[in-house]
């Protein structure tokens, strides 16, 4: 009986000790899967991976922000594909610490597919300041997104080209990684197709950092943009001139 008794204990704890196991690999799992989310958050996430450097050119990066001028003080960074988000890094300004302990904030203009998971290349002043002036190599980093704290609006820019019948705009200058762009049409293109009294949701382009209709298309002369920030927060900006190329907006508010 006391034999029976020990078994039964014994099976009863190795029972106990597979279902601990197994709530742990879920809740694990679940994280995993929320990383895209706390991503956005202002330094919820630290990433651990590895620093390189690269000659970068602002303006020829894949975020493509020829009409943005790079901020002052910000190195370019180009971040690994793992994390690209179909280009929605792209403007997040990123916190690094180097071997030393040191902090610095770069930004990000550009994608590294040659970079490995959660690492980063720099642009040459930005390895500088992080390696302590090494000689171009691989460091160990951590790195966290924070908020630029630009004092600014965000800023809507149309892609060269546009028209009536055809949308594309670009979204710079936000605090924080958005999550999404949106269409209020006010007007009418020439094919009497576009929606009316609706939000349109665009689709960022992964190659050009542009948000556009999908399928592509215009959305009329003029609308209403809504931008939802990574916390919930919208800001509405009404009556911007979207059929105008290279046209600059300023936004009603920032993330």
């Amino acid at each position: 009986m006391f034999h029976a008794t020990g078994l039964h204990l014994a099976v009863a704890i190795q029972c106990l000790f597979k279902v601990a196991m197994l709530f742990s690999s879920s809740n694990s799992f679940a994280g995993a899967v929320s990383v895209n989310t706390s991503l956005y958050g202002d330094g919820e996430q630290v990433f651990q991976g590895e620093a390189t450097t690269w000659g970068a050119n602002w303006p020829s990066g894949n975020c493509l922000f020829e009409k943005w001028p790079q901020p002052e003080g910000l190195g370019a960074i180009a971040m690994a594909s793992n994390l690209w988000d179909s280009a929605g890094i792209c403007g997040a300004c990123i916190s690094i610490t180097g071997p030393s302990g040191d902090t610095h904030e770069g930004i990000v203009s550009d994608q590294c597919p040659s970079c490995k998971k959660d690492s980063l290349d720099l642009a040459p002043d930005l390895w500088k300041k992080v390696s302590n002036n090494q000689t171009p190599g691989i460091l160990k980093i951590s790195w966290k997104i924070v908020s630029c704290k630009f004092s600014t609006p965000i800023e809507f820019i149309n892609k060269g080209g546009v028209s009536k019948d055809s949308t594309s705009v670009q979204v710079a200058g936000s605090n924080m990684p958005i999550e999404s762009l949106e269409i209020l049409p006010s007007g009418s293109n020439s094919s009497g197709t576009m929606p009316t009294g609706n939000w349109v949701k665009l689709v960022r382009q992964s190659s050009s950092n542009y948000f556009q209709p999908d399928p592509p298309s215009g959305l009329g002369a003029i609308g209403d943009l809504r931008v939802t920030c990574g916390d919930g927060k919208q800001i509405i900006t009404k009556h911007v001139h979207l059929d105008q190329p290279l046209n600059t907006t300023a936004a009603t508010g920032n993330c």
